[in-house]
């Protein structure tokens, strides 16, 4: 089903029939992109899983957003800096809310990398569809980067403590962490790590 599916959507896309009908893209950049969802298809077939595209409309933080569909959907591999929830005004929801160090870093960096984006959201079969506040347990991927992965080893957040070792990506996730501790990145070396507490 995936296979009949996503290829013909991916090169009407590809080629701007999904953009307004421009021809915008070059037959080597159409070639590029089928390749690229060919090898997306072979990894996902290769772990049992199947991937969906979503649109990101908002970003809640380093570790949650909102497609354009709705849907709330939370990172499986990451587990960022808390920060405070804020109306549309800007206003706290909780009074005396105070974000956790480095969650607006975090947070930023996200929204550069994602909102209004076009991702790919892939499950890890040791999960269920969705955790404990009805969101999207997904691994995350904006073209070849997988989100996750991003957030960990640039010293954004830390893996998620609650991520199982059978996970698909367990082992190559704390690997990433371990080399944004030892290079001191984001909240390793601006003292964030242990105002979270951290080892």
């Amino acid at each position: 089903m995936f296979s009949r599916f996503i290829i013909p959507a991916s090169l009407l896309a590809a080629i701007g029939l999904g953009i307004g009908g421009n021809w915008v893209y070059s037959y080597q950049k159409i070639a590029a992109y089928k390749t690229e969802i060919l090898h997306l298809q072979e990894f996902c077939q290769s772990v049992a899983l199947t991937p969906t595209f979503a649109t990101v409309r908002e970003v809640r933080d380093g570790d949650t957003f909102y497609t354009t569909s709705k849907a709330a959907v939370r990172l499986i591999g990451s587990d960022s800096p808390e920060i405070c929830k804020t109306d549309s005004k800007g206003n706290l929801k909780e009074a005396g809310c105070v974000d956790e160090a480095g969650a607006k870093a975090a947070t930023a960096f996200l929204k550069k990398l994602i909102e209004g984006e076009e991702v790919v959201l892939v499950g890890d079969s040791v999960y269920g569809d969705e955790d404990f506040f009805n969101r999207k347990l997904r691994y995350v991927y904006i073209g070849d980067t997988m989100v996750d992965m991003a957030m960990v080893s640039k010293g954004y957040a830390p893996v998620y403590s609650e991520l199982k070792k059978t996970a698909k990506f367990y082992d190559t996730l704390k690997k990433a962490e371990a080399t944004a501790k030892e290079k001191k990145l984001g909240i390793w070396g601006d003292g964030s790590a242990e105002k979270l507490g951290l080892q």
